[in-house]
């Protein structure tokens, strides 16, 4: 668009042609350095998926159960949430004192451990 802009000498729209992309791709770039996706992997015997659920829907609104693994002595479950804020150790406190579960870890979705 702005070869054609500065072709048919209208140098005005072409120079707001390129500060509208321009912000355009440094806001969608600032978009995903605020938010980050998050795994959360919990291990145990049976556990309630629905009070897992409720637990993350009052910490995390964008939330969903990525994976759900049964085994007839073991239970694991993968979920990814999306939020603004860092690690939330009330969050995990609250999902480790869940009956059922022995383990909780919180993954950055790089695969990077981050609680």
């Amino acid at each position: 668009m702005e070869g054609l802009c500065i072709g048919a000498q209208i140098y005005k729209l072409a120079i707001l042609s390129v500060l509208v992309v321009a912000a355009v791709l440094l806001i969608g770039s600032y978009y995903d350095v605020l938010t980050h996706k998050y795994l959360i992997v919990l291990r145990g015997t049976s556990f309630d998926e629905a009070a897992v659920r409720s637990l993350l829907d009052q910490y995390h609104r964008k939330n969903r159960v990525r994976s759900v693994n049964r085994e007839a002595t073991h239970m694991e479950l993968v979920c990814e949430v999306t939020g603004r804020k860092g690690v939330e150790q009330e969050l995990m406190e609250s999902l480790r004192t869940l009956p059922g579960v022995t383990g909780a870890d919180w993954l950055l979705e790089t695969g990077t451990t981050t609680g």
